[in-house]
């Protein structure tokens, strides 16, 4: 618990929204929150500018479109229900950075239902900030490590003390929900309110969204926030303007964000076959070991290299544009097929 007095506390921000009032509660929050990071800023981290990932499950028998596979359209905005970072009525983007943390978040759906697409920034030059809540202290111990031993890091180790203050805010956006089936889930009040926080008090500068953790990766197996970032991390970036373009989705977002390549459940399990038949060597290029690969961890902690699993497969497929222009030598062979080809094949 933040070490403030008690017009400040987590407490009282709880007890004033449960009672309604909600101004109370979120003036509540920012006190808290500038008392804790007394001395510090905000922990932010640059938007990465390799892919990302968006999904959706897809019972339907027709595939998502590029445009359904960005954010919800601002006319359609009744449909957005209250999720961990945003509130109902606010479309967001959500991104993972791994096929797999998204599968994880749409809870583990069949993959004939599961539609995936890349999504990237246009201009690699621009470097957008995303406040960081997804310092594991797994991840923190082995940049630490890395740091000591002067291995160069993608990130570099934060500060101890600053990362001691940090942790505790991070904790409370990182509260696993105890009744997934409940409309109102109290657990996501304080990262509603940091997003509220990044909205009314960032929403000038190059800070854009949130990077968090995902929960439903340590349900799995809490090994897997020991391997790569990647494999449980998650994105939000709110809408940030208040009409929409002519296409429904906010001019800031679709400017600046693209949807590059979009496959469905059915196509994904066409392709990933044909790229498993194929023989085709999924490992690194720089010929890491096998302790040095991303891995996953199943549910008895079991660990598989991410290049092997069919998430691997995905996003070979994903980040190729022509998958028909391999040869056989050394890279994989498929046939010649289309869209339209497969869309017509499961019309069938």
């Amino acid at each position: 618990q933040f070490e403030i007095d008690d017009n400040r506390s987590l407490e009282k921000m709880y007890k004033e929204y449960y009672l309604g009032h909600q101004n109370k509660a979120y003036q509540a929050f920012k006190k808290a929150l500038s008392e804790q990071m007394r001395g510090i800023d905000i922990v932010t981290t640059v938007l990465p500018k390799e892919s990302l990932y968006r999904a959706r499950k897809n019972v339907g028998n027709s595939d998502y479109k590029n445009t359904e596979m960005f954010h919800i359209k601002y006319e359609l905005r009744g449909k957005v229900q209250t999720q961990r970072f945003s509130f109902p009525g606010l479309p967001c983007l959500y991104l993972g950075a791994s096929s797999y943390v998204c599968w994880l978040e749409l809870n583990r759906p069949q993959f004939d239902q599961f539609q995936v697409a890349t999504v990237r920034q246009k201009n690699e030059n621009k470097d957008f900030k995303v406040i960081d809540l997804c310092i594991h202290p797994l991840t923190y111990y082995k940049e630490l490590k890395q740091y000591e031993e002067k291995i160069d890091t993608e990130h570099n180790a934060l500060d101890m003390k600053k990362y001691l203050q940090w942790w505790p805010i991070m904790a409370a956006c990182s509260i696993a929900v105890k009744n997934e089936e409940d409309s109102f889930k109290p657990e996501y009040i304080f990262p509603q309110f940091m997003l509220q926080y990044l909205l009314e008090e960032l929403n000038d500068t190059e800070c854009i969204g949130i990077k968090y953790i995902s929960i439903k990766a340590g349900k799995v197996s809490k090994k897997q926030y020991e391997s790569d970032y990647r494999t449980f991390t998650n994105y939000v970036i709110p809408i940030r303007t208040s009409e929409a373009n002519e296409k429904g989705f906010c001019k800031f977002l679709e400017k600046e964000f693209s949807v590059v390549r979009n496959y469905s459940g059915r196509e994904l399990q066409v392709l990933t076959d044909s790229i498993r038949e194929s023989g085709w060597d999924f490992g690194d290029e720089d010929e890491k070991s096998q302790s040095e690969e991303v891995k996953l961890f199943g549910t008895n902690d079991m660990s598989y290299l991410y290049s092997k699993s069919i998430f691997g497969r995905i996003e070979v497929i994903l980040e190729n544009e022509n998958m028909d222009e391999y040869s056989n030598d050394g890279k994989l062979i498929i046939s010649p097929i289309s869209k339209e080809d497969i869309e017509r094949l499961f019309e069938i």
